[in-house]
């Protein structure tokens, strides 16, 4: 059939999956237990999503597209998380700052700040 004769709807532009941060080569996946529930809880939510899409018969179109998303990042995730190694801060020397450790800073002028695991998606392989 002639370019001609087609809708400009009928064509689909590609499929664009957003990417997870990406680990430096060779790098180990460390997470915390509370960051691997964390993405558990990620990959419950796009599992449930992905079934209501699934279910949404109104646009054939769009629900594809959508699903090939969904397939996409839960591909990912699900790497990403058979990859965790979990390190437990409390399993870490307490006076040594490493990956998960709780960092108390205190100023000449006294003032505190107090850095945990508890600081959302704080990544390890991020620069100060």
């Amino acid at each position: 059939m002639s370019r001609a004769f087609t809708k400009e709807d009928d064509v689909q532009a590609p499929t664009i999956i957003p990417p997870r941060a990406a680990l430096p080569p060779n790098t180990p996946n460390y997470v915390t237990p509370q960051g691997l529930e964390l993405l558990r809880q990620e990959l419950a939510t796009l599992e449930a999503e992905r079934t209501q899409a699934e279910a949404n018969r109104d646009n054939d179109a769009d629900r594809t597209r959508l699903l090939s998303v969904y397939n996409g990042r839960i591909s990912d995730l699900t790497s990403r998380i058979a990859s965790a190694k979990v390190v437990d801060p409390k399993t870490q020397p307490p006076k040594e700052v490493r990956f998960g450790a709780t960092v108390t800073l205190r100023t000449q002028s006294g003032a505190k700040w107090v850095l945990s695991e508890s600081l959302p998606l704080l990544a390890w392989t991020k620069p100060p």
